[in-house]
C-alpha cells in the first residue's frame, strides 16, 4: 500500500500561542463527565490531489474546512513529518491573531452511510498548545510536539 502525502496548516495566534483546532464530524464532542473529549481534533489539511502542489493543497484544503483565505506570503513552511504508516505531513504555519472562530464554516461534505451529506468539520476551537495539546488527536500530538520542538521562535 502506498503511503498518503497530506498537508496540515498550524493556525497560530501568537499572542495567545493558541491553535485552531477543527472538530470532525462524527467525533464524540463530550466525554462520560461532561467535559469536552480529549483526543478528537484536528488541524485544517488534507490530501493533495493529482496535479497539485503542497502549497496549493494547504491553501485549498483551509479554504474547504474554515473559509478562510490563506494568504501565500503569510505561510511559513515546517517541513515533512512522519505521520502514521499510511500517511506523512507537509506541515505549514499561518499566524493570525484576530481569528474569529465563529464565523468559520465548514465547505467541504461527505455522504454517511445514510446517503445524507455532512460537513466535514463540524466545530472548531482554540487550544493552547502548552496545556491543550491532549485535545488533538494521539498521532497528531506526537507530531505536534516535534514541531514545536522544532520551531521554539515560533510557539513560546
Amino acid at each position: 500500500m502506498k503511503k498518503k502525502i497530506a498537508t496540515r496548516v498550524i493556525i497560530h495566534n501568537p499572542i495567545k500561542n493558541s491553535v485552531l483546532a477543527c472538530h470532525p464530524t462524527g467525533r464524540k464532542w463530550k466525554s462520560r463527565d461532561g467535559g469536552i473529549a480529549t483526543g478528537v481534533y484536528n488541524i485544517p489539511g488534507g490530501e493533495i490531489d493529482e496535479g497539485e502542489d503542497k502549497l496549493e493543497c494547504i491553501i485549498r484544503e483551509a479554504k474547504e474546512e474554515t473559509d478562510l483565505d490563506l494568504k501565500k506570503s503569510n505561510l511559513k513552511y515546517l517541513g515533512f513529518y512522519k505521520y502514521s504508516e499510511y500517511k506523512d505531513l507537509h506541515f505549514y504555519y499561518y499566524p493570525i491573531e484576530d481569528l474569529e472562530i465563529s464565523k468559520l464554516k465548514c465547505e467541504s461534505y461527505f455522504e454517511n452511510q445514510d446517503g445524507k451529506m455532512l460537513p466535514e468539520i463540524n466545530g472548531y476551537e482554540m487550544f493552547n498548545l502548552e496545556s491543550d495539546l491532549e485535545m488533538f488527536f494521539p498521532v497528531l500530538q506526537n507530531v505536534l510536539k516535534k514541531v514545536i520542538k522544532d520551531y521554539p521562535e515560533l510557539f513560546n
